[in-house]
């Protein structure tokens, strides 16, 4: 005789109500399944508990996922196999169900749930917190002084500085380009600069999600976005994974996209620098002495996030 079931409502049959907006709601359900009829007779007794959960069909409210009943808003999330003492044919299953719900799952493909955060990143900044220019000097001696290390031999032989050298040996003098002269060079500093974030997260029909995760990082906003102006917003990240990994279901894959904000704008700056220092003049002026490179590609962000 092929093996069956029978669901007992009656025996240790027990649900569990919470209160809802207006009344009770009952969020989870527990019943039990007697399965008959099992052969396998001179096998291991997990083997019992394979067969009897075997028996047990989907889309009968007896199956992973499946409702009972009147009872709509839960599934079936757990079945314990259990022997029944003394018998080789018959096992106790109990079903377990439970409410479950998921934010994607109220949503229309396409449509995203968006949640975002404020924090601080590490920033080389060349402005003050007013956008002025930060500027540090030096004046460089014309003269002598005590302790430096050794100078080199075709400083010593500059005209004018060979007294200087044989008072003091041990000192390489100013450059003649720039002694007794004040120099005046922009200046970095490191801050911790505001940072803001958002996230979307929602589910895209997708015959290659990679493809579509591809496209977007590394892009910036094409328009003005999320109160952010061209450029300013960056998608930094995109992760994926499957929706429903049944191979009847449509090719559906949950997107998290992370940008970040930047008020200055995410594309670098190639900047003129002192031959003689490595710094930068004070006094560089956009667009020549500074130049920003077009480095990200651009997207129109409403596309996916209106």
């Amino acid at each position: 005789m092929a093996a069956s079931y029978t669901v007992d409502q009656l025996t240790n049959l027990s649900f569990v109500e919470q209160r809802g907006e207006n009344d009770g709601v009952v969020f989870e359900l527990r019943r039990e399944a007697l399965v008959i009829g099992l052969d396998v007779a001179g096998t291991p007794d997990f083997r019992l508990l394979q067969e009897a959960l075997d028996t047990l069909p989907p889309g009968t409210g007896v199956g992973f996922g499946d409702a009972p009943i009147g009872f709509e808003h839960l599934i079936l999330v757990e079945r314990v196999v259990r022997l029944i003492p003394g018998e080789t044919t018959k096992v106790i299953v109990e079903l377990v169900y439970k409410r479950y719900f998921s934010s994607l799952d109220t949503l229309e493909i396409g449509v995203f749930i968006p949640r975002g955060g404020s924090g601080l990143r590490q920033f080389t900044s060349g402005k003050d917190q007013f956008g002025e220019d930060i500027e540090v000097c030096y004046d460089y001696p014309s003269a002598c002084v005590q302790d430096p290390p050794i100078p080199p031999p075709d400083m010593c032989g500059t005209p004018g500085q060979a007294d200087c050298c044989e008072q003091h040996p041990s000192y390489p003098f100013t450059d003649p380009r720039l002694a007794g002269k004040t120099v005046c060079l922009g200046g970095d500093v490191q801050v911790d600069y505001p940072s803001d974030t958002l996230e979307f997260e929602g589910r895209l029909v997708a015959e290659f999600p990679g493809e579509i995760a591809r496209t977007w990082r590394g892009s910036t906003n094409l328009t003005a976005w999320n109160d952010g102006a061209k450029g300013t917003w960056r998608c930094a990240e995109v992760a994926f994974y499957p929706y429903d990994i049944a191979p009847t279901q449509a090719k559906v894959w949950v997107f998290n996209f992370l940008f970040q904000f930047d008020p200055t704008g995410w594309n670098p700056d190639a900047i003129f620098r002192n031959q003689l220092t490595g710094m930068p003049p004070n006094d560089l002026v956009d667009g020549y002495g500074v130049v920003e490179v077009d480095w990200y590609p651009t997207l129109n962000f409403q596309m996916l996030f209106p």
